[in-house]
């Protein structure tokens, strides 16, 4: 997967970097370098961002977040947008 399509993918999903690496549990800087390119998108990705767009995903994965504690404001504004948007 490339920086390209890992963005594509996000947001087809759409989600934002910052809530999708608060998901992942790494640096929002982590998850830019993918979408940029500079860093190598970990195999594993195009499984994950795929099964996100089964029907329900978005809410079994709201479900989970919403359980803990959001300490990154960015993400939490981005998790927020995401369940407010029906997360298109």
């Amino acid at each position: 997967m490339t920086g390209e399509q890992f963005s594509a993918a996000l947001e087809q999903v759409g989600i934002g970097r910052a809530a999708f690496a608060w998901i992942l549990g790494t640096r929002s800087e982590r998850v830019t370098g993918w979408a940029k390119g500079a860093e190598t998108v970990p195999l594993y990705m195009d499984v994950l961002l795929s099964l996100m767009t089964l029907p329900g995903a978005r809410e079994l994965v709201l479900r989970v977040v919403r359980r803990q504690q959001i300490g990154d404001q960015q993400a939490a504004r981005e998790f927020d947008a995401w369940e407010d948007s029906g997360g298109r």
